[in-house]
């Protein structure tokens, strides 16, 4: 999605590399009968490591299809189309085969329309009930991780085709289904929420996740008062704190450094990286702003003369 939300290029790597090893462990843990835990420990002792290639699991449609989308994310993009068509053949309701194909697709509504299949097809591989018993810890349910991609995918196409709201309502719903937010759609959430001007949302979105640090959390904030409540104490004081916490983000916001052509892979808490995410993700709205940006000015100034 990065490379629709900002027109740089994102560097090569595979998102998807950790989760195929994670992948054949599940299933060879599914296939046990474990009478202990002890037994379990003792198991995943044996197979971990280059071990883990030594051991099969029974033949199942659903887990070939899935490992041809691990695949696929390891090749280039003409290789890796023809896997993916070979994964649909053998289970058409693979949701990641469609998210693959959302992924590489330049236009927003074509790729929304590779979403909301993979959304469709996640739903009716994982049934009803699943929807009914296990809301409340998904993405701890390990079969419902290609759905849930798709519904996150399906949210950011719809915000960028300017279908804010249904965006939204999308997140919202995702959050009742995985409360821990595991996918930390919470940042983009609440970006979202204040570009919209939805103040009783963000507000409830703010105060569920009142123990979160991250720059991307704090700026937002601070922008969300200045907003509401102008240049008060209180929101000096938070744009004090979101500074601590990351001195990176208003050099980037008030054009002092500029975002690099390549999106880093990783970013840490307070590293130059998770200012340029931030940027990426919520710069329309604090320029949207033009009196936040003179403040945020003013701000920088001061800053940089009593340091």
């Amino acid at each position: 999605m990065a490379k629709r939300n900002t027109g740089k290029k994102k560097v090569d790597y595979n998102p998807m590399k950790m989760e195929k090893e994670m992948a054949k462990i599940h299933r060879l843990i599914n296939e046990q009968n474990f009478e202990s835990k002890k037994d379990l420990e003792n198991y995943l002792n044996n197979i971990m490591g280059d071990k883990i290639n030594e051991f099969k699991t029974k033949s199942n449609p659903k887990y070939e299809a899935q490992d041809l989308v691990y695949e696929a994310y390891e090749l280039p993009e003409n290789k890796g189309k023809k896997l993916i068509e070979r994964a649909l053949k053998i289970d058409p309701n693979n949701a990641d085969a469609y998210v693959y194909l959302a992924e590489i697709e330049e236009d927003n509504h074509k790729a929304l329309e590779f979403y909301e299949k993979g959304v469709k097809a996640g739903k009716k591989s994982l049934g009803e009930e699943v929807f009914k018993e296990d809301a409340g810890h998904f993405w701890g349910i390990f079969e419902t991780r290609p759905y849930m991609r798709a519904r996150v995918g399906y949210a950011e196409c719809l915000y960028l085709i300017g279908r804010c709201n249904e965006a939204i309502d999308q997140y919202k719903d995702m959050l009742k289904l995985n409360p821990n937010d595991n996918q930390g759609i919470r940042f983009h959430l609440s970006t979202w929420l204040i570009d919209q001007n939805r103040k009783n949302d963000y507000l409830k979105l703010y105060h569920k996740f009142n123990d979160e640090i991250s720059a991307h959390w704090l700026f937002n904030h601070v922008l969300f008062l200045f907003k509401t409540i102008g240049k008060v104490k209180k929101t000096s004081i938070e744009m004090r704190k979101a500074i601590d916490q990351n001195p990176f983000v208003i050099p980037y916001l008030v054009g002092e450094k500029d975002i690099p052509e390549t999106i880093p892979e990783y970013m840490g808490f307070g590293d130059e990286n998770e200012a340029i995410y931030y940027w990426i993700d919520a710069a329309k709205i604090w320029y949207n702003d033009r009196k936040a940006m003179e403040w945020l000015f003013e701000v920088w100034e001061r800053h940089l003369s009593m340091n």
